[in-house]
Parts: structure tokens; C-alpha cells; sequence
């Protein structure tokens, strides 16, 4: 099933395409100790359970015939080898691979895995990209492990990310409303409403990026109005 992409994914996804350089800035990776009497095969289950809780994270953007990117989501549902037990001589071995970007099209958009060294050393590592899970998100999620490794059921999703895009679409399509919107924004926000005040004309650097293909308003409005 296809979603359109919220205003915040958009704004990313057009960063992540038009900055090939340092796409890995996009990504949540984090890696964590795990000390040695902890059970390892408990948190590499544990992060099974919390994916399967959670599948928006299962999305991947898929561009259509007329170069508009949607979110498709379902093609990376989890499977058991979602979350590997890697055994590794140290963890330079692994470290250059580490928060390696993703490819934003084809790839599926989380990577997690449970390395083990030498001498009873093991670490944790997940990565998901900004696309669909942003710093708090990510907070959610290392709670969400916590509770299955605690042998409690993951809370899950009660809105997904297509939903939000979709209520964004209707909002968008509300003038009044969209209106009061950007009245509200403007007065709780007061300075960054005077910092961006001209990124509602799309400066040249944009035109390459149909507005059409947008959903929306350009990329500038998406830092405003869907980032913060």
C-alpha cells in the first residue's frame, strides 16, 4: 500500500537526494555495550518483537512513473535474520561498516544487529533512518525493546506515519484552515516565522524538483511547518 510522504519526510527525503555527500547524516545509528552476564539471544528477540510492533518501519519510498516519491509500506516486513547474532574478533572489524548510508529507494530503512566478541564482549547496534524514525521516535523505540526484553507486549503504533501524511494532504487542501495554520504558527513561533518568512517562494536551487511532485509546498515550508 502507498502512502504520500508527510511535509517532514519530504523535507528529508529531498535533503537525502540532492546531498549525496554525507546521506549517513540522515540515519539514528547507536550502538550499546551489552554487558556479559546479559542474555543475548533475550535482546535480539526482544528487538524482533518490537519491529514486528511497528510496521511502518517496513516502509521503503518508491518513486512512480512521474517521479513522485511515496512511502510503500509492508515491503520489509521483520523476519527472524532481521536482527542477526554476528560473531566478530573485535569491533574494528565492523566499526567502518557502522551508520553506512542506506540506500533510500531499494534498501530496507532500519538495520539492527547483536555483535559478539571476544572474551564475553557484545554490543547492540540499530540504525533507522530519519525518513521514518526521527530522534524521539527512536527514544520510542529503545523503549519499546526495553518492554519486550521486561516480557511485557510492545505498546505499537496507534497512528502511523501514512496516516498523518494523508490528514496533512486534507489540511493542505483547506485554505481556511491551512489559513489559521500558519496564523497559529506565526504567533507561538515568532521568530523562526521572521527567520523563514522567504522560503515560501521556491528559490532556484528547487526548480529541478517539479512542485507538482512535491504534495505540497516546497522544502523550505517543510523546516518550518513539519520539522519542529
Amino acid at each position: 500500500m502507498r502512502f504520500p510522504l508527510s511535509q517532514c519526510q519530504q523535507g528529508i527525503y529531498y535533503a537525502c537526494v540532492t546531498s549525496s555527500d554525507t546521506p549517513a547524516n540522515y540515519q539514528n545509528p547507536v550502538l550499546f555495550d551489552l554487558p556479559s552476564g546479559l542474555d543475548r539471544e533475550k535482546v535480539r528477540s526482544a528487538v524482533y518483537d518490537a519491529l514486528c510492533a511497528h510496521p511502518s518501519l517496513a516502509s521503503r519510498i518508491v518513486v512512480d512513473e512521474e517521479g513522485t516519491p511515496w512511502v510503500e509500506s509492508g515491503s520489509f516486513l521483520p523476519k527472524e535474520e532481521a536482527v542477526p547474532m554476528i560473531t566478530v574478533r573485535s569491533l574494528d572489524e565492523v566499526e567502518p561498516a557502522l551508520g553506512a548510508a542506506m540506500d533510500i529507494y531499494g534498501e530496507q530503512l532500519y538495520r539492527c544487529a547483536i555483535y559478539q566478541g571476544a572474551e564475553g564482549a557484545a554490543w547492540l547496534y540499530v540504525d533507522f533512518h530519519h525518513v521514518l524514525c526521527d530522534g524521539f521516535s527512536l527514544v520510542l523505540m529503545l523503549r519499546e525493546i526495553e518492554r519486550c526484553f521486561n516480557g511485557k507486549k510492545a505498546a505499537g503504533e496507534w497512528v502511523d506515519g501514512g496516516t498523518i501524511a494523508q490528514e496533512e494532504e486534507a489540511l493542505r487542501a483547506d485554505e481556511a484552515r491551512m489559513a489559521e495554520v500558519r496564523d497559529w504558527d506565526a504567533k507561538t513561533f515568532p521568530a523562526a516565522a521572521a527567520e523563514h518568512a522567504g522560503r515560501y517562494a521556491v528559490p532556484d536551487e528547487l526548480q529541478a524538483f517539479p512542485a507538482e511532485h512535491r504534495q505540497g509546498r516546497h522544502p523550505g515550508d517543510h523546516a518550518q511547518m513539519g520539522c519542529r
